[in-house]
């Protein structure tokens, strides 16, 4: 855990974001630990960088994951902007 705060501290720029954000999705992918999934999707979302055809499903999968933790206005909001961008569950 602390080698993945460091990672995040150490991520300046929006690339960098980007990057850590990825990595910490895909270890959270392979430990299952959907709180490094969410973090890592939500780093990857502030860095700017995710395509803008893929906003909506970043969004959706962070409020899946934000409703399964029970943070429900994180969910909300989250949810609020997969729709906004037109997604929906059945567009995976």
């Amino acid at each position: 855990m602390k080698k993945i705060l460091a990672l995040v501290a150490a991520a300046t720029t929006p690339d960098d974001k980007f990057a850590v954000g990825n990595l910490i999705l895909i270890a959270g992918n392979k430990l299952n630990n959907t709180a490094f999934q969410r973090q890592g999707l939500e780093l990857q979302l502030a860095s700017g960088k995710v395509a803008p055809t893929s906003l909506g499903m970043f969004n959706w999968f962070v409020g899946n994951l934000a409703f399964q933790a029970g943070d429900h206005g994180a969910a909300r909001a989250a949810l609020q902007a997969a729709a906004a961008a037109g997604y929906t569950a059945g567009d995976t």
